[in-house]
């Protein structure tokens, strides 16, 4: 009753809790005295409590028939257990160590990676199914659009390969320059590197290049457009290093370029532009980067292997993808198909490391 909602239900003041109390008490058996002086004094006001039940309470003296106190009421245990939860899982990698902060999915595995032999920061790169190709303004053989499926998860390097990292297995590179432009600076992607350098490299340091189908299903993010940043090139600003009108009319390139400029005149430091949906730098622009795939042209309509292709099992050239800072929208589209002679090096050609888990 001391509870109820309503006012009206309620007891009006404490004199009326007490004489409940002591109505209670009495058909219980149980005698009492009430030695309260200054009962008379209180006002019975409805909806008021004069004096708090507790200070009543105080003046009730219990006296049990044969002098004794009521026993104290009995405490049971508790019969719920609870059940500890588990600690979630993790993954400890033979070959990396976890980034700091970084999280973890909930298979275990940790977001971000340093490969421990290279130093080389990776991201985790799910299992999933995605459209490879451009049906619509693609080449010949960017076509059919076709879905592809991956079935095992991976680690692909956050940034192109950079001069600092690929100068510790081969100090005696380098990149050059491009018409007194260097692109020799530690943090500029390593260029002049063939293809049988890059997988040279990875084979010594416990990586491998990527597959054609991984390279596209990592660059686009979870996106099914163009770009990674949508169909229009001209809203890519801020996404790549690529050719802008500056670098046009400065080197005298007579090509096809992008209508903003980005801030340099040819390789970029890795890293300097916004990341794709699962956190990957640079995948346009900047330089091409090899893959592990013999390049057929003939390959996306022949070819009916949709879950983890690697591309055809011979042939002359390589895959290169990706587009550098030395072309325009058409050849950064995500799907576009470049190839090379593994045996060729330029100043736009480098390449980004994958890892199994």
């Amino acid at each position: 009753r001391c509870l109820e909602k309503s006012i009206e239900k309620r007891f009006a003041n404490g004199t009326q809790l007490a004489n409940a109390i002591e109505a209670f008490l009495r058909s219980e058996g149980v005698e009492f005295d009430l030695a309260d002086e200054h009962a008379a004094d209180r006002t019975e006001k409805r909806g008021v409590v004069s004096a708090p039940p507790a200070e009543t309470l105080a003046r009730i003296n219990l006296v049990i028939s044969d002098g004794a106190r009521p026993p104290a009421p009995t405490v049971l245990a508790s019969t719920i257990v609870p059940v500890p939860m588990p600690p979630p899982k993790v993954i400890a990698l033979s070959w990396g160590l976890p980034k700091t902060g970084t999280n973890f999915n909930a298979d275990g595995y940790p977001a971000e990676v340093i490969h421990t032999k290279t130093g080389i920061e990776m991201v985790y790169i799910p299992a999933g199914t995605f459209m490879m190709g451009q049906d619509v303004g693609g080449l010949a053989y960017e076509k059919p659009r076709h879905q592809v499926r991956l079935t095992r998860a991976f680690y692909l390097a956050k940034y192109e390969t950079t001069n600092r990292v690929y100068k510790k297995w081969r100090p005696g590179h380098s990149s050059m320059d491009f018409e007194g432009h260097t692109l020799d600076g530690d943090d500029q992607p390593v260029v002049r590197v063939t293809w049988t350098d890059a997988t040279a490299y990875c084979q010594a340091n416990d990586l491998r290049l990527p597959t054609e189908a991984e390279w596209e299903y990592s660059a686009r993010g979870g996106t099914t457009t163009v770009y990674p940043w949508g169909d229009d090139p001209d809203s890519g600003n801020g996404w790549g290093n690529v050719l802008g009108p500056a670098t046009k009319a400065k080197l005298g390139f007579d090509w096809e370029f992008f209508s903003f400029d980005d801030g340099f005149d040819v390789t970029s430091p890795v890293g300097r532009f916004r990341a794709n949906g699962f956190g990957l730098y640079d995948v346009i622009g900047n330089v091409w980067e090899w893959c592990s795939d013999w390049f057929d042209a003939q390959y996306y309509s022949s070819s009916t292997a949709s879950v983890d292709p690697h591309g055809a099992s011979s042939g002359q050239y390589r895959v290169l993808r990706g587009g550098s800072w030395f072309v325009g929208p058409f050849e950064c589209r995500v799907a576009l198909r470049s190839f090379s002679d593994p045996s060729f090096e330029d100043d736009f050609s480098g390449f980004r490391a994958a890892r199994d888990l």
